[in-house]
């Protein structure tokens, strides 16, 4: 596959297709924001645990890899982070008693949805990220495993992989995975709203053939 890879891209894959250049690079995929889904319940957390991963692109291989890197070099078009499918390794929490810890809610990679193709992208990005419900369980659970994993809450506060704590107030409704759902959401209100003009068009269709079957019978 080829897709457009503009000066803009590199920093804002979501405008990308919006640029008129033609040149292209083979072997783009896409976007992690544009492979990977959420339900509206995770998407602050995950959008937290991703952070700027959000925007890296996925590629087919190494060669497509240094082939856009090469194009972003000689444009002078700024820097991305691309992920080849053919390199990147999918990682795994092994803990037998997580499941029973109080507050977990799962394993990032598990609450995304993707195209079979792309859960090496999730597991990869999110396979190591345990989701809590709050920060003092988070806590808990952290503390459990010697803080070895990143924990995100559903509220998007982020104790990291060491120890560290990362929070405060989420800026909600501005990610590019709540966009996303936006946009779906929107889509499926907009087909909702077109059988609903087929239904009341065709209940006009069927009162008016009514409406003038009387009005011949009156005029009999």
């Amino acid at each position: 596959m080829t897709i457009k890879v503009s000066n803009y891209a590199a920093e804002n894959p979501d405008e990308a297709q919006k640029n008129d250049e033609t040149d292209i690079v083979d072997g783009v995929l896409n976007s992690v924001s544009k492979l990977l889904s959420v339900s509206g319940e995770y998407v602050t957390a995950i959008e937290t645990a991703l952070g700027a991963a959000v925007t890296n692109i996925v590629v087919e291989d190494e060669d497509s890899a240094k082939r856009a890197i090469a194009y972003l070099k000689e444009r002078q078009a700024g820097r991305a982070t691309f992920l080849p499918l053919t390199s990147i390794k999918a990682n795994f929490i092994e803990e037998s008693d997580l499941r029973s810890q109080k507050g977990y809610v799962g394993i990032g990679s598990a609450l995304v949805s993707c195209d079979k193709k792309y859960n090496v992208v999730a597991e990869y990005l999110l396979g190591r990220t345990i989701v809590a419900d709050n920060i003092d369980n988070a806590s808990v659970i952290a503390r459990k495993y010697r803080f070895r994993y990143r924990i995100v809450t559903l509220d998007g506060q982020l104790i990291n992989t060491g120890g560290s704590f990362t929070g405060g107030s989420a800026v909600r409704e501005s990610g590019m995975l709540t966009r996303q759902n936006d946009i779906a959401k929107l889509n499926r209100e907009i087909e909702k709203c077109k059988e609903d003009l087929v239904r009341v068009t065709k209940q006009r269709a069927e009162k008016e053939k009514a409406l003038r079957n009387k009005q011949n019978e009156l005029s009999d």
